[in-house]
């Protein structure tokens, strides 16, 4: 079997994100995505079962940003790549590329 390794990484609101695998990771790309966007998601669910979901995220939100990684990557480059498109995506968001620990 293959060894795997456990990876971390800190959000801005002091939670961590892991992730195991077998392949080597030294980076991620984590968004922050407004809060607004999340409230407009919670008005069209209208009070259906994803009205909850919209709300669990609003309750994680940090400085009018709900965040998460978006992308784990194995070199500076590919993190570069897909912070580019993580943006284009999303222009509203926030994006970075933090180190991975392991």
């Amino acid at each position: 079997m293959t060894n795997t390794t456990t990876y971390t990484v800190t959000l801005p609101t002091g939670a961590t994100a892991t992730r195991k695998s077998a392949r080597t990771y030294t980076h991620a790309v984590i968004t922050g995505t407004p809060v607004a966007y999340y409230e407009a998601g919670m008005a069209a669910a209208n009070g259906s079962g994803a009205a909850a979901w919209y709300q669990s995220q609003i309750d994680l939100a940090v400085n009018g940003y709900v965040w998460g990684v978006v992308s784990w990557c194995g070199r500076h480059d590919l993190a570069e790549k897909a912070a580019r498109t993580a943006h284009g995506r999303m222009p509203t968001d926030v994006v970075r590329i933090v180190g991975v620990n392991a």
